[in-house]
């Protein structure tokens, strides 16, 4: 590890990414110590509101992004990093990168969903994530260096020593709703097996799932994958045919820290992701439907857990991805 890095953290506003990417800039602050500096741009945007009696949206991030440079230089900088979803505009990266600060992108939403991406990547030195397809085109065409970085668990390890037949649930989901997961989620559940779900737009639903919807643990916001023997993970609409864009999202990770057995959509960037866990991959609601019918009869042996979590020790927490992070430079 460089030890002259010294990093300029940029966590985003909102957005369903703040609070990994608050997280992330911990991991990096650990690591690095004084040599980080995490700027909170909802805190900056406030901090500048307050001083204004009127003030449209465009004219906050503006100042906020002149606030940004200033402080970078004052920090002595050498990396600003900024985290998806982080109102910092090319404008103002490329006055830093012309005061040799390098600057890179973590990109950590859906690109499907979060389309700023593509508008802001010319402002970057690099682009790290854990999507490739569209991302790693459009890095080709603008000259950006692009490396692929999973993301990891941010959850400590824990509950491998609640036994398959103890957990309350055979499905545990953890996501935002969409048809695509609504289709997948109302066939298992008809079923017959016992699925529970948790995220963001699920109070909308009104149909055969809504006995399904349960509430976030008070003391953990992953305590649904303690409860769950199989942790399912889904894309949020139909996955391509090679997989290549849909990202594998820190719950996979997180499940398999909390000691349930990870379903994943088959691809080959997923397995990349994965390297040295285990887990159970599908290709369509068949096979899905299936293997969770045969593993709530057969169950799963602890040391499978064990071994799993271990690995997640070793390889697959933040602490070990910022050391990745800071390899690549």
């Amino acid at each position: 590890m460089n030890p002259e890095l010294r990093w300029f953290v940029v966590v985003p506003p909102v957005g369903q990414s703040r609070i990994q990417a608050q997280r992330i800039a911990n991991a990096v602050q650990q690591e690095f110590g004084s040599a980080t500096y995490i700027y909170d741009s909802q805190d900056a945007l406030a901090r500048i509101q307050s001083c204004l009696r009127n003030s449209e949206q465009s004219m906050l991030v503006d100042w906020m992004n002149q606030n940004l440079v200033v402080k970078a230089l004052e920090q002595g900088a050498t990396h600003v990093l900024c985290l998806s979803m982080a109102p910092v505009d090319p404008y103002y990266l490329n006055l830093l990168r012309s005061k040799n600060v390098n600057c890179v992108h973590w990109i950590l939403d859906d690109i499907h969903i979060a389309d700023y991406w593509r508008a802001v990547l010319h402002g970057y030195d690099m682009v790290v994530s854990n999507q490739k397809g569209s991302v790693v085109r459009e890095c080709l065409i603008q000259k950006i260096n692009y490396r692929f970085l999973p993301l990891a668990a941010d959850t400590p390890v824990s509950g491998a020593g609640i036994l398959w037949d103890a957990r309350s649930l055979d499905i545990g989901f953890i996501g935002e709703r969409s048809p695509y997961r609504v289709r997948m989620l109302e066939t298992l559940a008809a079923s017959g097996l016992k699925v529970g779900i948790q995220g963001d737009g699920w109070d909308r639903e009104k149909g055969f799932l809504t006995r399904c919807i349960l509430k976030r643990g008070q003391d953990s916001d992953y305590d649904l994958y303690r409860q769950s023997r199989i942790a399912l993970h889904l894309s949020h609409g139909q996955p391509s045919n090679d997989g290549s864009n849909e990202p594998l999202s820190s719950n996979v990770y997180n499940s398999i820290a909390l000691g349930a057995l990870p379903f994943i959509e088959a691809s080959p960037c997923n397995q990349e992701s994965l390297q040295g866990l285990g887990y159970q991959e599908f290709r369509n609601l068949t096979e899905l439907l299936a293997k969770c019918l045969h593993y709530r009869q057969v169950g799963v042996q602890s040391e499978y857990f064990v071994q799993n979590q271990q690995e997640i020790q070793k390889r697959h927490n933040l602490h070990h991805r910022v050391r990745e992070l800071a390899a690549f430079l």
